[in-house]
């Protein structure tokens, strides 16, 4: 039986009611658009078998009800918005069918009632005053129908004669998506429009998805890492999860919870965006046309510019997908997700949705089709059981998990859990021409594999992966938009390389790189990395990986032209993987309070360095070697480090690197000099000015972001011959005195002075003399103040301050060039 076409619930309704007859058994579904469907029904008795009438009675008793809602404000109002409007019972004459009655009882303005049919489909019940009308009520997707007792009407309120004792109600249906959790935010003006290329602007790199970046910088397998942080904030799990990312000029773009970041290669945030909502455990996002869209909780699109990083157009959450009950007509409302990865095409946005019941079982969803201009919908096609229409079994319903759609001359190429590829027209949506464009599934019912893997164009074809551990090769006609039959599954290129998989596979040199899972058992179970030809789909080689590798291979042609794949598995280490050609390695193991397990695609930026996530939240920036600190050093003619800058171009210790610089001066206000001199007397110090510097020469006081900037101070043995001690001291400007810093250690030993800060002025170093009568009852001083509870991430300079052999050699200026 053919499926019921998306659009007007009046013509559908209209079309089905006018087809019925007693004995029709259509199929019982209907989308959260709200189009209402062929449900499937009871047959009407036949007629010797209706109750027989009282004898002397020629009239029937019926009572008729009328349900309708309330208008609906907020998505919270769903929940009690149905109301009785009408109650009553009445008696009419034999062969009186339901809308004989309805209009009888509701078209009657002199008392304040209205009714309306287009056809035999019922749009608009007004009483007292309260108006319910079909798709323009509480939503585009509202409609009306009626029950006889508790199920369905069997057939159209005019072809249905009522019978003595029917309970006959009219109720209304809200479409549950309304109103948008996130609302429409239209562009006007619309966007200027113009393809940006760029980068890494999508999952997979490019709308092939071909994870592939030739980078000379890259020369060994194993990584260090250039700075790693934490963005957005741990949930009760102890986890933090980011977006896919995005490379765009020389910055990353990623989201977590509710915010968009935009971070310079040196891990500092150059600026950010409060979203609309919160994005979910998953979300992909993609550039063009001068924008970034993140997918967010609902399934809205947020499009925010690039450059200014503002807000272009929201395209409204569709929240909810409802199905409904087979024989009672029950509506099921499932949480709508975007997790999959989004595709921008000639000026239009794809969006691949799914609902999930309670069992983790796919519902259904959408492909939409978005402006780029304005964010809004052009077309929504619905992804329910094709299978069960097509083959008249339960196949289990479609929807989009982790998987990704290709454009392929005119024609949306779509696959999820349904086990099944489908061709969309990118203009208008339409899908019928699905006999041509065959779902290519020659499984048995119930065992179709289901697909989340993101599609991959190659040389004209298409390469996925099914969740039952195979990779395929599949063939398409862009110009017809049909499917090889000698494609299906099994019958073209398939190879079983895996127990399971859901990774989207890389293609390079006559290669094919995938991962899955090769045993279940206890999790996370044993994964697998396989490399397989790309002509004959046999496996070269296999490697065991602790944890199933869900992630896409990123494939680095680094110098020499030599191949080094990297890739994450979902073990508890959170590491990152890489294959060389030989054997599978650690590239990178983060410290323990950074590892957790992750799903997530390592990226890589145009400068070789690579970037990924794991489930601790942490962003890491990973390179074959980590510059040191460049050094300038100037002295005056006693020997004194007159002036010392740190220019902060890599990383010693620590992780976070500052794209500016420290500098470290003499301090020359006598000021300083008098307090210290009545303070410290005749203990040996030494009084800097020490600033932090961003990349625009502004001085910054205090760091903002929690975080700490470290020192090392190497002291000359002439400075701290014959003391005691060697202690920091701060510049207290309240109290115009020098108190003790806390966040400062000694070792005697090296002679090395260590020192935290977060804020910057003037300090002294004191190497406390040693006397006769050391005095003893020094009162304690208060700790430095600080920001707030920091996450101490330390930049460390070696300054060399060597007293005597500055005085005795006369150094000048020096420098050591930045190896960056």
């Amino acid at each position: 039986m053919k499926r019921l076409k998306k659009g007007s619930v009046l013509a559908v309704i209209l079309a089905l009611m006018v087809t019925l007859t007693a004995f029709v058994l259509p199929t019982a579904y209907v989308s959260a658009e709200g189009s209402v469907p062929a449900e499937k029904q009871a047959s009407l008795p036949a007629k010797g078998d209706l109750p027989a009438e009282p004898s002397g009675m020629g009239l029937i008793t019926v009572t008729f009800t009328v349900t309708g809602s309330k208008i609906i404000e907020k998505p919270e109002d769903h929940e009690d918005a149905l109301e009785p409007w009408l109650t009553t019972d009445c008696q009419v004459e034999p062969g009186t069918t339901l809308r004989d009655l309805t209009e009888e009882l509701l078209d009657r303005p002199g008392e304040g009632r209205h009714v309306t049919f287009d056809g035999d489909f019922l749009t608009s019940i007004t009483i007292d005053g309260k108006t319910n009308e079909a798709g323009k009520t509480n939503g585009a997707g509202s409609y009306w129908l009626w029950y006889l007792g508790d199920a369905l009407g069997p057939v159209s309120a005019g072809a249905y004669e009522l019978q003595t004792g029917d309970v006959i109600e009219w109720r209304f249906f809200n479409d549950p998506n309304y109103p948008s959790s996130i609302a429409q935010e239209t562009a006007d003006p619309p966007h200027d429009m113009g393809p940006t290329p760029d980068y890494w602007t999508t999952f997979g790199s490019n709308n092939d998805r071909s994870a592939v970046k030739a980078a000379e910088s890259v020369t060994k397998p194993e990584k260090k890492v250039y700075w790693g942080r934490l963005f957005g904030e741990l949930n009760s799990w102890g986890t933090c999860s980011n977006s896919d990312l995005l490379v765009i000029g020389d910055d990353i773009y990623f989201a977590t919870g509710n915010t968009l970041f935009r971070v310079n290669a040196k891990g500092v945030v150059v600026s950010q965006a409060m979203l609309r909502g919160d994005i979910g455990y998953f979300a992909r996002l993609a550039y063009d046309n001068g924008l970034i869209l993140v997918p967010l909780q609902g399934a809205a699109i947020q499009a925010i510019n690039a450059s200014t990083m503002k807000t272009v157009w929201v395209a409204h959450s569709l929240d909810f997908y409802a199905v409904f009950d087979n024989d009672t007509m029950e509506r099921h409302d499932y949480v709508l997700q975007d997790m999959s990865s989004l595709l921008i095409a000639d000026g239009i946005a794809y969006s691949s949705t799914v609902a999930i019941d309670g069992e983790w079982k796919s519902v259904g969803g959408y492909l939409r089709a978005i402006d780029m201009k304005t964010g809004e919908t052009i077309w929504k096609a619905d992804r329910s059981f094709f299978m069960d229409e097509l083959f008249g079994w339960g196949g289990q319903g479609a929807g989009f998990y982790w998987s990704g759609p290709l454009k392929l001359g005119k024609w949306i190429v779509a696959a999820g859990e349904d086990g099944a590829l489908w061709a969309f027209d990118a203009e208008t949506g339409d899908h019928t021409l699905f006999n041509n464009a065959w779902p290519v599934m020659p499984m048995a019912p119930n065992r179709s594999p289901k697909i989340r893997s993101s599609l991959v164009h190659h040389e004209g074809n298409i390469y996925l992966t099914t969740n039952d551990g195979q990779l395929h090769r599949m063939l398409f006609d862009a110009e017809s938009g049909e499917f090889d039959p000698a494609s299906q599954f099994g019958a073209d290129k398939s190879v079983k390389f895996a127990l399971a998989s859901t990774s989207t596979p890389t293609i390079y040199n006559g290669k094919i790189y995938v991962g899955g899972l090769k045993e279940a058992g206890s999790f996370p179970g044993i994964g697998v990395f396989a490399v397989i030809d790309l002509e004959t789909f046999e496996i070269e080689r296999s490697f065991e990986i602790e944890g199933e590798v869900k992630a896409t291979p990123l494939v680095v042609i680094g110098k020499n032209d030599k191949p080094y794949v990297y890739f994450t598995a979902n073990n508890e280490n959170g590491a990152l993987y890489v294959y060389d050609g030989e054997e599978v390695t650690t590239a990178y193991l983060p410290e323990p309070d950074k590892r957790q397990y992750g799903t997530a695609s390592p990226v890589i930026d145009r400068h070789g360095n690579i970037y990924y996530t794991n489930d601790s939240g942490y962003l890491f920036s990973l390179r074959d070697e980590v510059p040191a600190f460049a050094l300038v050093l100037d002295d005056d003619d006693e020997g004194y480090p007159e002036f010392l800058e740190i220019v902060l171009k890599g990383l010693v210790k620590g992780e976070l690197i500052w794209d500016g610089k420290v500098t470290v001066k003499k301090a020359t206000d006598p000021m300083y000099q008098e307090i210290a001199n009545r303070q410290f007397g005749d203990d040996r110090v030494m009084l800097l000015d020490i600033e932090l510097v961003d990349i625009d020469g502004a001085s910054i006081p205090v760091v903002s972001d929690g975080s700490q900037i470290g020192l090392d101070f190497n002291l000359a043995a002439s400075f701290v011959e014959g003391s005691s001690s060697v202690t920091f001291y701060y510049f207290n400007d309240e109290q115009k005195e020098f108190e003790k810093a806390t966040a400062a250690s000694y070792d005697e030993a090296k002679r090395l002075l260590s020192v935290t800060f977060d804020h910057f002025s003037t300090y002294a170093i004191v190497a406390k003399q040693i006397t006769e009568e050391p005095d003893s009852t020094t009162p304690e001083v208060p700790d430095v103040p600080t920001t707030g509870e920091p996450m101490t991430i330390h930049y460390v300079g070696i300054l060399f301050l060597s007293v005597a052999a500055l005085t005795a050699f006369g150094l000048k200026k020096r420098s050591m060039l930045d190896t960056d």
